[in-house]
């Protein structure tokens, strides 16, 4: 991996494997959002195309899906199929190779899914979800939608990490994220109160994409709806992805990325922009899913340092012994992230946008890393310079990364055992987690 700059209060400071700046972090929403739509040529970076469907089966009704929207005015690639694959389920593949470019499939609104009304109340982030949910389970009902209906999950599953049982999420060992997870389940619920509207809210949140305005159907107000779309629904994730997707003149448009072999795996990229994936505790709660990509430079990743500017002040001044006052504040009960016990967390105020994070994304010179700005606004108006700064802050990945449990080749184990998927996605992301704060440690 090439060399880089690290950056504290703006200035060079050392050169390292990675790069790191004090920069914005963005602070991730509770619910979901949908699948960005960027521009197709948005993202330029060569494609690697190692992953082949080598022991995929067929999907034999994938004929009736591509005639059920050609039907409604699309077009489908010849070459565009789909494979049932060990471990990823109902998939897009390349039944021949496909030149860069190539549009597989286009997907007008008349063979999309979606509310007919905009949705009641569009204070709610949950309301638009909740309408298309609705139409869903009205789409479902109709026998001649039977093909669409075929390739989504069965009624039993729900693919949601946010409704994952008690012994998943302490397997995360990171119990903010399990505190989310424990908030946002009671909505869901009451969104959802039976097993049918569940399995709608389920395909809503994990299959929609968002369609801006000036893309919409005729009569639409809201800056964006959100849509299934037949075909697009089944592509996978893939941070380097073979398929970018756009909606242009009323239709989505699905063209490759690269050249893709035959056999190959077409993949979108689940996140706000084609190339830029949310982190793995983000794809748990919303997809179930946590994709075993190889290191950091496959995609993005977080980690909170500390759980607000108050308590990294605590954390500092306990470094020199001047916390004796703070200590008998409940608010130092726990005062930063991973495995530090759980009842301060369910007790406590729980706001996420006042976490201080460190935030991982892949760039074209390797992993930059990108730290809260207040971490250098607080270390700064407490006299400490920048070379103490980064001690500082290699001590406390440090510290992070010894309060797990478990070790990375432990963890590497345990999803091998993995007896289903949100398991193994819950083992995935505390592994990601880990990586980030090994590699900062040694960034630094």
């Amino acid at each position: 991996m090439p060399c880089s700059t690290v950056r504290l209060f703006g200035s060079k400071l050392r050169t390292v494997f990675l790069s790191m700046a004090f920069a914005a972090v963005p602070a991730w929403p509770l619910c979901a959002a949908p699948r960005a739509v960027p521009p197709c040529a948005q993202r330029e970076r060569p494609c690697s195309r190692r992953r082949l469907v080598c022991s995929a089966q067929q999907w034999a009704d994938f004929p009736a899906l591509k005639g059920w929207c050609i039907a409604r005015g699309a077009f489908v690639h010849e070459a565009l199929d789909a494979a049932l694959v060990p471990g990823a389920g109902r998939c897009l593949v390349a039944a021949a190779a496909l030149s860069p470019g190539t549009l597989v499939a286009r997907l007008p609104f008349a063979a999309c899914v979606y509310s007919p009304a905009d949705p009641s109340d569009a204070s709610d982030s949950w309301a638009s979800t909740r309408e298309l949910s609705a139409a869903l389970l009205a789409f479902a009902a109709d026998p001649t939608n039977a093909p669409v209906v075929a390739a989504w999950p069965g009624r039993e599953a729900c693919a949601l990490g946010a409704l994952a049982p008690e012994s998943t999420l302490l397997e995360l060992q990171c119990e903010p994220l399990a505190v989310e997870a424990r908030k946002l389940s009671p909505l869901l619920r009451e969104l959802a109160p039976s097993s049918d509207a569940l399995w709608a809210l389920s395909l809503a949140a994990t299959r929609r994409c968002a369609v801006l305005c000036e893309q919409q159907p005729p009569g639409r107000r809201l800056p964006s709806t959100e849509v299934i779309a037949p075909i697009f629904d089944l592509a996978n994730h893939g941070a380097d992805p073979e398929l970018a997707f756009e909606w242009r003149d009323g239709a989505l448009e699905m063209r490759c990325r690269a050249a893709v072999s035959s056999g190959a795996q077409l993949r979108i990229c689940y996140g706000p922009g084609e190339g830029r994936p949310h982190p793995s505790d983000h794809l748990f709660l919303t997809y179930g899913f946590v994709p075993a990509e190889e290191g950091l430079e496959a995609g993005e990743e977080n980690v909170m340092l500390w759980r607000s500017e108050w308590h990294l002040a605590a954390w500092l001044l306990s470094l020199d012994g001047r916390s004796a006052a703070l200590e008998s504040d409940s608010r130092l009960t726990n005062g930063g992230a991973g495995w530090e016990g759980q009842r301060s967390w369910e007790q406590a105020p729980f706001d996420r946008r006042e976490w201080l994070c460190v935030h991982a994304r892949a760039g074209a010179d390797g992993v930059e890393l990108d730290v809260d700005p207040r971490l250098a606004a607080v270390a700064g108006e407490m006299g400490i310079d920048e070379e103490r700064a980064a001690a500082l802050l290699q001590t406390r990945a440090t510290q992070l990364l010894a309060a797990f449990p478990t070790s990375l080749e432990e963890d590497e184990e345990a999803a091998r055992r993995a007896s289903d998927g949100l398991l193994l996605a819950a083992v995935r992301s505390r592994s990601a987690k880990k990586r980030l704060l090994a590699t900062l440690v040694a960034a630094l």
